[in-house]
């Protein structure tokens, strides 16, 4: 009778194993972390704790251990992740949320009014109805206009 595996080959076999599961490994992390713009990471620390309506549905912005799973909590935030610098200047933003509208060919986020955060309403009050309204281009991804009211 003749040996199938002899000692020689049981060791090839086993390095052979262990180097495929090292560069399984190296694979993964080359995966796992991703280059991400300064937008993005200031996004990614930034927009968690914000509520947004979109659709007449509140969602609100939760914590995400990489991008792309922070960007697809919802559709609409990678236009968040664009307006951040600006809802980051205003800290009295996270407590109210923000409206998010979209059109065909934009997205359009405001804030609401000093008014509107005090609760105060009727014919007597003279207010643009946001505080801030910036609307993005849907297909280039850019700011068009950035109004404060």
């Amino acid at each position: 009778m003749r040996k199938h595996f002899t000692k020689y080959s049981m060791l090839c076999f086993v390095f052979l194993a262990l180097c495929t599961t090292i560069i399984a490994i190296i694979v993964y992390h080359c995966r796992k972390t991703e280059t991400l713009s300064e937008t993005e990471q200031f996004a990614m620390k930034a927009l968690p704790g914000y509520f947004f309506v979109f659709e007449g549905e509140t969602n609100y912005v939760g914590n995400a251990e990489n991008h792309r799973a922070f960007v697809n909590q919802h559709p609409m935030m990678p236009y968040l992740e664009l307006v951040t610098d600006r809802l980051e200047k205003r800290p009295w933003a996270r407590n109210f949320a923000i409206r998010v509208r979209e059109t065909d060919t934009q997205v359009i986020i405001s804030l609401p009014s000093w008014a509107e955060q005090r609760g105060l309403t009727g014919p007597t009050v003279f207010d643009a109805g946001y505080s801030l309204e910036v609307t993005i281009d849907k297909k280039t991804m850019r700011i068009v206009s950035a109004f404060q009211g």
